[in-house]
């Protein structure tokens, strides 16, 4: 399947483009292929699922105008995927906008050719979870956001279509999006229509933004609470709702940044990572909450542009 523009990102924000003109491409790949798994009894289907650890080759090429030029893509090609694996942090593909936490954990090499600019590589990709997307945000009461800064990892804590990283800020007061989105929200938006028409239900991350307590909001018909967690002023809950990568977090943060598990302090009477429904629905918070809502996309492959 060829494919001829993509990304890797390692977890420290180290960017590898491919097929973008810089002399590192993709050859064509098993990489947007997909298979669940399938559970049975009796000869007969009792479920399906997508979990479990997948292994894929990405045929790279180094066509490089020096030799100079190749050896650098060469060696960043190593050291930014190296990272990730001493570290032990997932980095992530980009393609199309979706994004794929995974390792790239082996390069095997060809031989050099004459020039010296151009080498093949088959990197090998192994991952456990499936591609994902985050859609435009919806914030809440935005006239009393704080003054922070967004560091977007065209993951959770923004929505870059390119999944590119960056850093921008949101100025308490401003109406609109901070990223630019073509919408104008309401600076003391407390409720908003929300039409989910992917057809599948979405994950979600919320960001509830100090002060505040009793923390309650509904999406549609079903209400999601954290009724234990008091946040003071520069404090924030993040709850992150990701079904299909079994992802279940609620972290409080302070204004220092230390980090604080609160997964025991949510409701036991409704469940708090619901996903979002599809169709129409209003999503709406009492007292003033001022909260961003983040709806996720997962699916299998990427959408084809």
């Amino acid at each position: 399947m060829p494919l001829l523009e993509a990304a890797y990102i390692n977890h420290n924000g180290k960017r590898l483009d491919f097929g973008k003109g810089d002399g590192l491409f993709l050859n064509e790949h098993d990489l947007l292929n997909f298979n669940w798994n399938v559970q049975t009894r009796g000869n007969r289907i009792i479920g399906v699922n997508r979990k479990g650890v997948r292994e894929h080759t990405l045929p790279l090429v180094i066509a490089a105008r020096t030799e100079a030029q190749a050896f650098k893509l060469a060696n960043d090609l190593f050291s930014i995927c190296e990272a990730d694996l001493t570290e032990n942090q997932k980095g992530r593909l980009v393609v199309n906008g979706y994004n794929l936490k995974c390792f790239i954990r082996g390069q095997d090499y060809s031989e050099w050719s004459e020039s010296r600019k151009c080498l093949n590589i088959s990197a090998k990709v192994i991952r456990d979870s499936i591609w994902y997307k985050t859609l435009e945000p919806i914030t809440f009461n935005a006239d009393g956001l704080p003054q922070i800064e967004i560091i977007e990892e065209g993951d959770l804590n923004g929505a870059s279509p390119a999944g590119g990283a960056a850093s921008e800020s949101w100025t308490s007061g401003e109406k609109g999006y901070f990223h630019g989105y073509p919408y104008d929200y309401p600076s003391t938006l407390e409720e908003y229509v929300f039409n989910n028409d992917t057809g599948v239900p979405l994950s979600w991350k919320a960001i509830i933004y100090g002060a505040a307590s009793s923390i309650t909001f509904d999406i549609g018909d079903h209400t999601y609470e954290v009724p234990n967690v008091t946040l003071q002023d520069g404090e924030r809950l993040e709850i992150t709702a990701k079904e299909a990568l079994d992802e279940k977090t609620v972290y409080k943060i302070s204004a220092s940044g230390a980090r604080t598990n609160c997964f025991a302090n949510r409701s036991t009477t409704s469940y708090l990572f619901e996903p979002i429904p599809t169709g129409k629905m209003l999503i709406r918070s009492a007292n003033n909450l001022i909260w961003r809502l983040i709806p996720i996309v997962e699916r299998s492959t990427p959408e084809w542009l």
